[in-house]
């Protein structure tokens, strides 16, 4: 029954219910919503994290092709098709693949710890942005189903800006150990 009037207050908010009140309070005042996916792709900082990423997967790839040549050179430039030698490439193939894994959960686990640290530094710029313009409620776009544009402001270009404006910066840390 508690998530019935938590949905009816939502659904007040959003279909105009200003005046509507809990305890002599209002509900709601100034209502904003703001695009948490285009925040990220085009403020510079989740540009950054983006450009890092790609830059580690173009080294991980590097280093691993260059094993997996070696484990080709050595299949191909050794006659001798001995079981030691075919066990030994078999290993080396082994440790390559686990090579791989543990190279992509690193650049996965970073992109997390970036993407985490992203998503604070937008919540501090929506804050930020809250305050100035006495915004008392913000939604991200992809959870409202309706919202009137002439009711509800959409701040997503601002926190580009505000983002942008604060020069915030993310490191991809490839080398965080994790406990």
């Amino acid at each position: 029954m508690t998530s019935f009037f938590a949905k009816l207050a939502v659904m007040a908010l959003f279909f105009g219910c200003h005046d509507l009140a809990i305890g002599g309070d209002a509900v709601c005042g100034r209502i904003a919503v703001v695009d948490l996916k285009k925040v990220a792709g085009q403020c510079g900082a989740g540009k950054g994290i983006e450009k890092q990423i790609v830059e580690a997967n173009g080294r991980s790839t590097k280093e691993l092709e260059e094993l997996e040549n070696k484990i080709k050179s050595r299949e191909h430039g050794d006659n001798k098709s001995s079981e030691e030698n075919s066990r030994k490439i078999d290993e080396m193939r082994l440790d390559l693949y686990e090579l791989v894994r543990l190279e992509r959960c690193k650049i996965s686990d970073a992109y997390n710890r970036a993407i985490v640290a992203l998503e604070s530094e937008i919540k501090k710029a929506v804050k930020d942005i809250c305050k100035n313009k006495g915004i008392d409620l913000v939604m991200a776009i992809d959870a409202v189903v309706y919202y009137d544009a002439e009711k509800c402001l959409d701040i997503t270009n601002e926190v580009v800006d505000k983002m942008d404006v604060s020069n915030v910066s993310i490191s991809l840390d490839l080398y965080q150990v994790i406990r």
